[in-house]
Protein backbone atom coordinates (compact mmCIF):
# COMPACT_ATOMS: atom_id res chain seq x y z
CA UNK A 1 0.00 0.00 0.00
CA UNK A 2 3.00 2.27 0.52
CA UNK A 3 4.37 2.12 -3.03
CA UNK A 4 1.33 1.70 -5.28
CA UNK A 5 -0.27 5.18 -4.98
CA UNK A 6 2.87 6.78 -6.41
CA UNK A 7 2.74 4.58 -9.49
CA UNK A 8 -0.99 5.09 -10.01
CA UNK A 9 -0.56 8.84 -9.68
CA UNK A 10 2.41 8.90 -12.07
CA UNK A 11 0.63 6.86 -14.74
CA UNK A 12 -2.43 9.11 -14.50
CA UNK A 13 -0.22 12.19 -14.83
CA UNK A 14 1.77 10.83 -17.79
CA UNK A 15 -1.36 9.73 -19.67
CA UNK A 16 -3.27 12.89 -18.83
CA UNK A 17 -6.34 11.01 -17.67
CA UNK A 18 -7.50 9.51 -14.39
CA UNK A 19 -7.45 5.85 -13.54
CA UNK A 20 -11.09 4.93 -12.90
CA UNK A 21 -10.93 1.18 -12.15
CA UNK A 22 -8.43 -0.84 -10.16
CA UNK A 23 -8.11 -4.27 -8.60
CA UNK A 24 -5.25 -6.02 -6.87
CA UNK A 25 -3.69 -9.28 -5.79
CA UNK A 26 -1.30 -9.10 -2.86
CA UNK A 27 1.09 -11.43 -1.11
CA UNK A 28 2.74 -12.02 2.24
CA UNK A 29 5.39 -14.38 1.02
CA UNK A 30 8.93 -13.26 1.74
CA UNK A 31 8.86 -11.32 4.99
CA UNK A 32 6.96 -11.89 8.19
CA UNK A 33 5.25 -8.49 7.95
CA UNK A 34 1.81 -7.83 9.35
CA UNK A 35 0.97 -6.33 5.94
CA UNK A 36 1.57 -7.41 2.33
CA UNK A 37 5.14 -7.48 1.00
CA UNK A 38 4.14 -7.40 -2.67
CA UNK A 39 1.20 -6.64 -4.93
CA UNK A 40 0.10 -6.64 -8.55
CA UNK A 41 -2.47 -4.06 -9.57
CA UNK A 42 -4.44 -3.82 -12.78
CA UNK A 43 -6.46 -0.79 -13.73
CA UNK A 44 -8.12 1.13 -16.53
CA UNK A 45 -8.06 4.83 -17.30
CA UNK A 46 -11.07 6.92 -18.28
CA UNK A 47 -9.97 6.56 -21.92
CA UNK A 48 -9.65 2.78 -21.71
CA UNK A 49 -5.88 2.42 -21.33
CA UNK A 50 -4.95 -0.67 -19.32
CA UNK A 51 -2.45 -0.19 -16.49
CA UNK A 52 -0.44 -2.97 -14.86
CA UNK A 53 1.70 -2.24 -11.81
CA UNK A 54 3.85 -4.51 -9.65
CA UNK A 55 5.16 -3.26 -6.32
CA UNK A 56 7.13 -5.05 -3.65
CA UNK A 57 9.55 -4.78 -0.79
CA UNK A 58 10.93 -8.24 -1.48
CA UNK A 59 13.03 -8.03 -4.63
CA UNK A 60 16.84 -8.23 -4.34
CA UNK A 61 18.65 -4.89 -4.42
CA UNK A 62 20.83 -6.02 -7.36
CA UNK A 63 17.83 -6.07 -9.70
CA UNK A 64 16.99 -2.91 -11.66
CA UNK A 65 14.80 -0.86 -9.36
CA UNK A 66 11.92 1.47 -10.10
CA UNK A 67 11.29 0.54 -13.73
CA UNK A 68 8.43 2.16 -15.63
CA UNK A 69 7.41 0.91 -19.07
CA UNK A 70 4.89 2.63 -21.29
CA UNK A 71 4.01 0.70 -24.42
CA UNK A 72 2.06 2.35 -27.20
CA UNK A 73 1.66 2.22 -30.94
CA UNK A 74 4.14 5.07 -31.55
CA UNK A 75 6.94 3.98 -29.18
CA UNK A 76 7.88 2.12 -26.05
CA UNK A 77 9.40 4.13 -23.22
CA UNK A 78 11.42 2.50 -20.45
CA UNK A 79 12.48 4.60 -17.45
CA UNK A 80 14.92 2.89 -15.07
CA UNK A 81 15.97 4.19 -11.66
CA UNK A 82 14.24 7.52 -12.23
CA UNK A 83 11.69 7.27 -9.43
CA UNK A 84 12.90 7.19 -5.89
CA UNK A 85 15.04 8.96 -3.38
CA UNK A 86 18.23 9.11 -5.46
CA UNK A 87 18.76 11.37 -8.47
CA UNK A 88 19.56 10.18 -11.99
CA UNK A 89 18.51 7.20 -14.05
CA UNK A 90 17.95 6.63 -17.73
CA UNK A 91 15.14 6.79 -20.25
CA UNK A 92 15.08 4.53 -23.31
CA UNK A 93 12.81 5.07 -26.29
CA UNK A 94 12.20 2.01 -28.48
CA UNK A 95 11.20 2.54 -32.10
CA UNK A 96 8.22 0.30 -32.97
CA UNK A 97 9.35 -0.18 -36.59
CA UNK A 98 12.85 -1.56 -36.04
CA UNK A 99 13.23 -2.02 -32.27
CA UNK A 100 16.18 0.38 -32.12
CA UNK A 101 16.68 2.08 -28.77
CA UNK A 102 17.82 5.59 -28.06
CA UNK A 103 18.93 6.40 -24.54
CA UNK A 104 18.65 9.61 -22.58
CA UNK A 105 20.68 9.72 -19.39
CA UNK A 106 18.97 11.73 -16.70
CA UNK A 107 21.53 13.91 -14.93
CA UNK A 108 22.01 13.01 -11.30
CA UNK A 109 22.76 16.51 -10.02
CA UNK A 110 24.82 15.49 -7.02
CA UNK A 111 23.24 17.95 -4.61
CA UNK A 112 19.73 18.02 -6.09
CA UNK A 113 17.21 15.72 -4.45
CA UNK A 114 14.49 14.36 -6.76
CA UNK A 115 11.97 15.77 -4.30
CA UNK A 116 13.33 19.32 -4.57
CA UNK A 117 11.21 20.23 -7.63
CA UNK A 118 8.10 19.04 -5.81
CA UNK A 119 8.94 21.16 -2.77
CA UNK A 120 9.73 24.15 -5.01
CA UNK A 121 6.38 23.88 -6.82
CA UNK A 122 4.51 23.66 -3.54
CA UNK A 123 6.44 26.62 -2.10
CA UNK A 124 5.75 28.69 -5.23
CA UNK A 125 2.07 27.91 -4.81
CA UNK A 126 2.00 28.93 -1.17
CA UNK A 127 4.35 31.90 -1.31
CA UNK A 128 3.86 33.24 -4.81
CA UNK A 129 0.24 32.47 -5.49
CA UNK A 130 1.11 30.06 -8.31
CA UNK A 131 -1.61 27.49 -8.90
CA UNK A 132 -0.71 24.05 -7.55
CA UNK A 133 -1.41 21.41 -10.21
CA UNK A 134 -2.79 18.77 -7.83
CA UNK A 135 -5.93 19.41 -5.85
CA UNK A 136 -6.88 17.63 -2.65
CA UNK A 137 -9.63 15.94 -4.70
CA UNK A 138 -6.93 14.47 -6.97
CA UNK A 139 -5.12 12.95 -3.99
CA UNK A 140 -8.37 11.68 -2.46
CA UNK A 141 -9.19 9.97 -5.77
CA UNK A 142 -5.84 8.15 -5.61
CA UNK A 143 -6.52 7.09 -2.03
CA UNK A 144 -9.98 5.81 -2.98
CA UNK A 145 -8.37 3.76 -5.76
CA UNK A 146 -5.98 2.31 -3.17
CA UNK A 147 -8.82 1.44 -0.83
CA UNK A 148 -10.63 -0.33 -3.68
CA UNK A 149 -7.44 -2.16 -4.65
CA UNK A 150 -6.79 -3.35 -1.11
CA UNK A 151 -10.38 -4.53 -0.68
CA UNK A 152 -10.21 -6.48 -3.94
CA UNK A 153 -6.97 -8.13 -2.79
CA UNK A 154 -8.57 -9.62 0.30
CA UNK A 155 -6.27 -7.54 2.51
CA UNK A 156 -7.95 -5.36 5.06
CA UNK A 157 -7.27 -1.65 4.98
CA UNK A 158 -5.93 -0.64 8.41
CA UNK A 159 -8.49 1.58 10.11
CA UNK A 160 -5.86 4.14 11.08
CA UNK A 161 -5.20 4.80 7.34
CA UNK A 162 -8.85 5.49 6.44
CA UNK A 163 -10.21 8.74 7.82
Amino acid sequence: MDLAPHGLDLVSYLLGEPIVEVSCLSQRRVFDYSVEDGAALVGRTAGGVLVIQHVSYNTPDAYPRRTLEIIGTEAMVIATNTMGQTPGGKLEIVNPKDGKRSTLEIPAGEDRSPFLAQVEAYAASLLGGEPFPFSPEHDLHTMRLMETAMQSSGESVPKETVR
